[in-house]
């Protein structure tokens, strides 16, 4: 009986946490449809043009945040409360002083840059704002990996509903300041975000340096961060072959497909948050991998019936949603609807991907990933040749690879619990 009821407490969790990240999201969304209607494309240009190395700052972390990700809930499980903490000591001392080394780099970079009137002052200044967004995701990044329990998961379900309230609080900025009211709105939330992710952090301890456990994070998180980076090139490929092969207009009229696509895995982009460390902490605890094998095979059950349901809803739409709201793109209305499929089946490849990573059986990524990037390439080809339209082909190569690639990922998963 107190299993049952801990495991409803625990969907109820689970529940509440991702339905605050949708919430989250849909707040995001509106903003960016502000934007796209207050700003103009120049500025939003020039501003991202110096956001444009967010995403590759994240690579010097080496995978330490996602090392701990997994080693925390795991030594948890195992009940090595020592080792859990040691490790999280190191990885938040490397993840201290790179950001702060970072900061200095940036602020001695941009004062040359202005001094050799390379940047002027308003180029300066949004340099420095993108450098601190950076280095804001960083440490968000892994203080997000600290919270492990389902009280804890609790707590960053309130911190999503504040930052949804924020999303909206500030949007008065962009109306009255424009491009810098937009950038200060940027820098805001991230900077809540990373308060609220340091106030109500679960553990509270002083940060330590040390070599070993620096290495072992390392061994764990850069293959997780090295695989799931290569899956995010893998994933956007159809686009790049729309971009080389193509034409901007192709281009544009696949947007409505990524962005449905996106929307689509909002669900299981928040519900992985959730499993990863539950996985890693019942490995930890049990010492068994079929107990994991269990736990990915009826998570899928559920979320395919559920997926498959938002995204047969969304095929019915889509012909009257994107011809309404968005005229000149209702040529790429097949194209979302069979990127909606893409979605459905790739979201059940996150939560195998995520369970092998639980289990380290990182081996298996270089058949899967790789898998993907040749499959994507083959299945477009052979689309395009068959209904000569490279729009409709790339959507359904994309298709076609992530409902092949499950069977794999399923294959696989069974091959690491036999292990």
């Amino acid at each position: 009986m107190k299993k049952k009821l801990s495991n409803i407490k625990g969907y109820s969790t689970a529940s509440k946490y991702v339905a605050s990240g949708l919430v989250m999201t849909f707040a995001s969304l509106i903003t960016g449809f502000i934007v796209l209607s207050w700003i103009s494309p120049e500025d939003i240009g020039r501003w991202q043009s110096f956001t444009v190395f967010i995403g590759y700052v994240q690579l010097l972390t080496l995978g330490i945040s996602q090392g701990i990700n997994r080693e925390l809930p795991y030594w948890l499980g195992k009940e090595h409360v020592d080792i859990a903490i040691a490790k999280l000591k190191t990885a938040g001392a490397f993840i201290s002083k790179l950001v702060l080394w970072l900061y200095i780099v940036l602020t001695l970079l941009t004062l040359l840059l202005f001094k050799l009137e390379v940047l002027r002052k308003e180029g300066a200044f949004m340099l420095m704002f993108a450098g601190s967004i950076a280095f804001f995701n960083i440490l968000r990044t892994f203080l997000g990996a600290t919270y492990r329990t389902s009280n804890e998961f609790k707590k960053l379900t309130y911190i999503q509903l504040v930052i949804s309230g924020l999303y909206i609080l500030f949007i008065p900025l962009i109306y009255f300041y424009g491009i810098w009211g937009y950038i200060v709105y940027q820098f805001l939330i991230n900077t809540a975000f990373v308060l609220l992710f340091r106030i109500y952090r679960p553990y509270k301890v002083k940060y330590e340096f040390n070599k070993s456990n620096f290495i072992d994070l390392l061994n764990v998180g850069f293959p997780i961060f090295f695989w799931n980076y290569i899956g995010v090139i893998s994933r956007s490929l159809p686009r790049l072959i729309l971009v080389v092969f193509g034409s901007p207009l192709l281009v544009g009229l696949f947007a409505p497909a990524g962005n449905v696509n996106n929307a689509v895995l909002a669900i299981p982009k928040f519900l992985n948050r959730y499993l990863f460390p539950k996985m890693a902490f019942k490995f930890g605890q049990h010492g068994d991998k079929n107990t994991v094998f269990k736990m990915a095979l009826k998570t899928v059950k559920y979320l395919f019936v559920v997926m498959l349901g938002i995204g047969l809803v969304l095929v019915f739409i889509i012909p009257y949603a994107i011809p309404y709201v968005f005229p000149k793109y209702q040529d790429g209305v097949l194209a979302a609807q069979i990127m909606v499929f893409s979605g459905v089946f790739y979201s059940v490849n996150m939560v195998f991907h995520v369970a092998l990573n639980s289990l380290k059986a990182f081996k298996y990524f270089k058949f899967l990933i790789s898998f993907r990037l040749l499959s994507i390439v083959i299945c477009s080809y052979i689309f395009v040749i068959f209904f000569d339209d490279l729009l409709l082909g790339v959507s359904l190569g994309a298709a076609l690879t992530e409902l092949i690639n499950m069977f794999n990922y399923c294959v696989f998963l069974k091959k690491a619990k036999r292990e």
